[in-house]
């Protein structure tokens, strides 16, 4: 008997390398960081990816509300998009907050002025994530391909063939940043010391 309505495409999860994900990233300047909030309910805001060796760098403001957040779980997902092609790249792990004014002044950017008066800000605060898993998929056939097959799964019912979404573990990853130290930690926050809290402050703007 006939199946009505398109099929599910089949799971076509397999092996990446570090190498192409480091190509990737290349080419993805923004990404949604996605934190946790007091509630414990997750939380994305987009920010500027500075670099991508020794981890995935990203740069705010000390007192922006995500700081806070992280010093209680350091736990994040971090979700780059590609709207030409629908390609996309998806990295968890454990962020540590880094002041080196050596590193700032390396990844300074002019995007960063509307929040920041500049490299030596002392409220210029570094976010390196140490990532755990990383996944990414890129359409085998380009972005024509990709909207080809989109139309021909529409009038055939039938999954799309766009390509495999490849995996890069822990394992791999390290070579990306070194090992965690804490990996207990990142992954039960209850383990974690607990920490004073800090008094409330008014909202003041803070670097995406």
């Amino acid at each position: 008997m006939a199946t009505l309505g398109p099929q599910p495409p089949p799971t076509l999860d397999v092996p990446g390398s570090l190498d192409e994900l480091r190509e990737a990233l290349a080419e993805f300047p923004t990404a949604m960081l996605v934190t946790h909030d007091a509630s414990g309910f997750p939380r994305a805001r987009p920010m500027e990816l500075l670099r991508s060796e020794d981890g995935l760098w990203f740069a705010t403001r000390d007192d922006a509300p995500k700081v806070e957040e992280l010093a209680r779980d350091a736990r994040v997902a971090c979700v780059f998009f590609r709207e030409r092609d629908r390609a996309w790249i998806s990295v968890s792990g454990g962020v540590r907050l880094v002041r080196d004014p050596k590193q700032a002044r390396a990844l300074w950017r002019a995007s960063m002025s509307p929040w920041l008066s500049g490299p030596d800000d002392p409220h210029l605060l570094l976010l390196r994530l140490e990532p755990l898993h990383a996944e990414y998929f890129e359409p085998t056939a380009g972005p024509l391909g990709h909207a080809l097959e989109i139309i021909k799964g529409a009038l055939t019912q039938r999954a799309r063939e766009l390509g495999p979404v490849r995996h890069v573990d822990a394992r791999d990853l390290t070579r990306l940043s070194e090992p965690l130290a804490d990996l207990d930690e990142l992954r039960d926050p209850q383990a974690r010391p607990s920490r004073p809290s800090r008094p409330s402050r008014p909202s003041r703007p803070s670097y995406a």
